[in-house]
């Protein structure tokens, strides 16, 4: 590849690598929050349990599969992930950044050792096992033995949001600090409907309170619905 091919496909790499990570950070704040609300305000999942179910259900697939294929290693494969991303930066790194960016006070370069704490970021982070165990077991094909007994699949796996989170706010920092370094463009992975959860079920909540408002109602006889 010539330098300027070595340069377009990093862009590459990092925009599309930003918008994979944007979906599997969504999915983990969504899941999160409707797990809550689910707690909070049980009869609003059982007006419509079926849907919410499925909804729910498809939301955790697409974590355990896009978080798979973003953090897990597949150096075998020919699937793009982020310790490939980070490969590929080790392997151009004095193309890539051949002068530190400044701006203002801030001065952003890429060394050896950033890589390599990058690395280990991606190694050490705890959500990767449950997701791990989950999609080689379950949910990317269905393994005889958990397929017929779905209690074993569960059994030492404990799927912590808090680290969920974390290996959103390491891409983050992993994507960030190549950006910077390559052309001072700030990225960010951060879920920008923060409230739609919130406001959904406010909707639905006021759906609630006008129906009993209606059913409160006296008819021409004075009566009302309420029971």
């Amino acid at each position: 590849m010539t330098e300027e091919q070595i340069r377009e496909r990093f862009e590459e790499y990092r925009d599309k690598l930003l918008d994979e990570c944007q979906y599997f950070v969504a999915c983990v704040h969504i899941s999160s929050r409707l797990r809550e609300q689910q707690i909070k305000e049980p009869k609003m999942f059982n007006t419509a349990s079926c849907f919410w179910g499925i909804s729910m259900k498809s939301i955790f697939v697409s974590i355990v599969l896009w978080g798979e294929k973003l953090f897990g290693d597949h150096a075998k494969s020919k699937e793009m992930d982020l310790r490939k991303f980070l490969r590929f930066v080790e392997s151009n790194r004095t193309i890539l950044f051949p002068t530190p960016i400044v701006d203002d006070e801030d001065e952003w370069s890429v060394t050896s050792a950033d890589i390599k704490g990058h690395k280990e970021k991606l190694i050490c982070l705890e959500g990767m096992v449950a997701l791990r165990r989950l999609r080689h077991k379950y949910y990317a094909h269905f393994d005889k033995e958990f397929f017929l007994d779905r209690k074993n699949l569960w059994r030492d796996v404990d799927v912590n949001f808090g680290a969920l989170e974390k290996m959103g706010e390491v891409a983050q920092e992993i994507l960030l600090h190549y950006s910077l370094a390559y052309d001072g463009i700030g990225l960010s992975i951060e879920v920008s409907n923060v409230d739609d959860v919130r406001d959904l079920f406010g909707l639905i909540e006021r759906y609630f309170e006008r129906q009993r408002s209606e059913r409160l109602k006296p008819d021409k006889k004075g009566r009302n619905d309420e029971k």
